[in-house]
């Protein structure tokens, strides 16, 4: 395939054939086919997620786009890459209109759902321009070089989605493999690659049906007979090769677990209506919906009781009253892990936490863990943190939160239970569970409050993040939300309990026990545990830094830059 990027095209038509129609009415008629590829991709992506949870949508819903790709010079396919992500971005991420509902300005809720939707679907435009060159170069008529396709395209994705994930902060939201979650045999391979090993695979079925659509396409028009598919039979191969590696992986992990400790927790959930949270006057509410939910889950005898993100109205090391209130409920010799916003008056500038602390029998805290991802204008505002006017873009318009350091991990009084916390949107992001287990965590809790979404599908994709986590690291998963989804997730990524009232409505007032099993201390880690989604995502990004580089080159070489226009391409591509 390089030797084929490297020389070029003789003789051979390596692009799409021309079309039967002329002049301005093919121009339209090629406008409109593309546009609605773009669109349909964008779509069937979205259908994949959470609310429809369409998964096998994915497995073929970037065959559209692809086409187009395929019959598009690279600056055009680009476009129509990102409006194709654009259109996901929008459908996917929609639910950040309830922001509107629960305290965000209008004006900068809209303009945030429309340039982060924008922002992410830059990395698929990225994708589309370097794809539409390979195509260029390579053709689609040889078996070898659409393999070689294949194997660049799954590249060039993985390393673009690593980008999407790492760079200003990182945004790994919706992730093409997240589709999967509840696909056990697939996502086991998250345990080696992550998420982004995962997407890999999607992309590379996606562009074998594609190919094998092309090459059938070109013999139909010559009248040739169909004969073995190549990219179809390597595209099967490899994705039943990872369903069956999973399955017996999954198998396996299962038969360990029999055999690891366990310790019963209650997560409770007290349903405290977003904008009811910071008003004065629903203390009381809230303090007793958490006193009768605790007092419930305490008569199942848990271990360990753990309360949402930010559950307390107000300060738990700067509030007496709060503190009584906590001893009281730990007086029956239960740890709580408590929520809490914390303000630390020693630094000299009033700054706030986000926090959760562990509280033993005692009453008193006696660890802690400051949430260290923060949410850019929910809990601070970029580059200005400190002004006194970001107050104003900020949902709370109250505070900004400090981040923490740290792995947190925290052992429960009076067990050898070793717990790692990830606050609100932590979970999202894989190097903060791993480096967590690293430093000896034998079980995960997410502490999140996804109220400010409620009614929508925001909790429910936010909720399909943890089972990734879960699998790559081989631990289980404790999800404590003020709203939903409260739940348990095991080592192999299985959803084992949920929280949800008889209509299925997860938000809903109530707690959830659990039994869940600690991984060993002396349990080996998993690859991705060590390494994180570095090695999948280095390898995309080295592909696409290679394309890039023989794109620069082309462009550079006088007798590429005096060609005519056209010339070696097909008429009507446009």
């Amino acid at each position: 395939m390089l030797r084929a990027m490297m020389t070029e095209p003789a003789g051979e038509n390596r692009l799409a054939p021309e079309p039967s129609l002329k002049g301005s009415v093919a121009t339209r008629w090629s406008f409109w086919m593309r546009l609605a590829g773009s669109i349909a991709t964008g779509l069937f992506l979205a259908l994949a997620f959470p609310p429809h949870e369409e998964s096998p949508a994915a497995w073929m819903g970037l065959v559209p786009l692809l086409l187009v790709i395929r019959t598009t010079r690279p600056a055009a396919a680009a476009g129509w890459s990102w409006l194709s992500g654009w259109v996901f971005g929008l459908c996917s991420l929609a639910w950040l209109w309830k922001l509107k509902d629960t305290g965000g300005p209008v004006w900068l809720v809209g303009i945030g759902w429309i340039l982060l939707a924008a922002y992410a679907a830059l990395y698929t435009g990225v994708f589309g321009y370097a794809l539409a060159w390979c195509f260029r170069r390579v053709g689609t008529m040889h078996r070898g070089g659409n393999l070689g396709l294949m194997a660049v395209a799954t590249a060039v994705w993985v390393g673009l989605e690593y980008a999407r994930g790492t760079l200003a902060g990182g945004f790994p939201w919706n992730a093409l493999g997240v589709s999967q979650y509840r696909n056990l045999g697939i996502i086991q391979l998250a345990e080696w690659g992550g998420v982004p090993l995962i997407s890999g695979v999607i992309v590379w079925f996606n562009m074998a049906i594609t190919l094998t659509i092309l090459r059938l396409s070109e013999g139909w028009k010559k009248r040739e007979r169909a004969g073995w598919q190549s990219e179809l039979t390597a595209g099967l191969a490899v994705l039943l090769g990872c369903w069956v590696c999973g399955m017996m992986r999954l198998t396996t992990v299962r038969q360990m677990m029999v055999d690891w400790p366990r310790i019963r927790v209650a997560a409770v959930q007290p349903n405290i209506p977003q904008l009811r949270k910071w008003d004065s006057d629903s203390d009381r509410m809230i303090l007793d919906r958490l006193r009768s939910q605790t007092e419930l889950a305490t008569l199942v005898e848990p271990s360990l009781v753990v309360w949402p993100e930010t559950t307390l109205p107000g300060l738990l090391t700067s509030d007496p009253e709060l503190q009584d209130f906590v001893t009281a409920l730990t007086a029956t010799n239960r740890a709580v892990l408590v929520g809490s916003m914390e303000m630390d008056a020693a630094s000299g500038d009033r700054r706030f936490y986000n926090t959760a602390f562990l509280v033993g029998a005692e009453g008193e805290p006696v660890q802690g863990y400051r949430k260290q991802h923060l949410v850019p204008f929910g809990e601070y505002v970029p580059f200005f943190r400190g002004a006194r006017w970001q107050t104003l873009l900020e949902p709370l318009g109250f505070y900004t939160c400090w981040p923490g350091t740290g792995p947190g991990v925290m052992t429960v009084p009076g067990l050898e239970v070793r717990l790692a916390v990830l606050i609100c949107f932590e979970d999202v992001f894989a190097y903060l569970g791993g480096r967590a287990v690293r430093a000896g965590a034998g079980l995960l809790v997410n502490l999140t409050n996804d109220a400010w979404f409620d009614g929508t599908a925001g909790a429910r994709q936010h909720r399909s993040h943890g089972v990734f986590r879960a699998v790559e690291n081989r631990v289980s998963l404790l999800r404590a939300a003020n709203s939903g989804v409260t739940c348990a997730i095991d080592p192999t990524g299985a959803i084992t309990d949920e929280l949800s009232g008889a209509d299925g409505d997860h938000a809903v007032e109530g707690f959830m026990t659990a039994s869940l099993v600690i991984r060993p201390e002396s349990l080996p880690l998993t690859h991705h545990a060590r390494w994180g989604d570095h090695l999948p995502g280095l390898a995309g990004l080295a592909v696409t830094g290679g394309v890039f580089i023989l794109v620069w080159g082309f462009w550079k070489r006088e007798d590429w830059k005096a060609r005519p226009e056209g010339a070696g391409e097909t008429k009507g591509i446009v």
